[in-house]
């Protein structure tokens, strides 16, 4: 059984205006690629009420920190009142987009530790006595990497990238 020990939770970006949504999502995807991070899509949802859109896209980004713990970073991409434009042959949307992330590092996810009471005993405490400047290492990076990728996101938003 995985552990997971969450590091910061509810950072948030917002953004009010014009953005092409496609562009946002290659843009995380990039940043992950960049700093080795495994993205999985947990979740899309698309609402349409009267030529508004309302869309949330649940990602997760993964890196192995270790044999032991894997460092996670979770994305939720939750739009609302989009309306599709088309300028210059391109589709563009407008609305609000906000982007909250949630850091967590995840320990024995492969469940080697936990199957007998005394391994997790011992490697609990390997942990907490031993080796804790490891996993103070792994919590900041983690830190880092969402600070990181926050700026990214806000870079890529105060960016004139659809005055072409």
């Amino acid at each position: 059984m995985a552990y997971t020990d969450y590091i910061e939770k509810g950072n948030k970006v917002e953004f009010n205006g014009q953005f092409i949504l496609n562009d946002v999502y290659k843009e995380i995807c990039k940043w992950a690629k960049k700093n080795r991070y495994h993205v999985d899509e947990k979740a899309y949802k698309c609402d349409r009420d009267s030529g508004e859109e309302t869309l949330i896209i649940i990602l997760e980004l993964v890196k192995k920190a270790s044999d032991y713990a894997k460092l996670g970073l979770e994305l939720t991409i939750s739009a609302e009142g989009i309306k599709n434009k088309k300028v210059k042959n391109k589709v563009i949307q407008e609305g609000s987009i906000s982007i909250t992330t949630d850091s967590y590092i995840k320990r024995d996810y492969d469940d080697v530790w936990s199957r007998k009471f005394f391994m997790r005993f011992m490697r609990e405490f390997f942990d907490k006595f031993i080796a804790h400047n490891q996993f103070d290492a792994d919590c900041g990076e983690c830190k880092k990497d969402i600070k990181n990728l926050n700026n990214t996101i806000k870079d890529f938003f105060n960016a004139p990238k659809l005055k072409k």
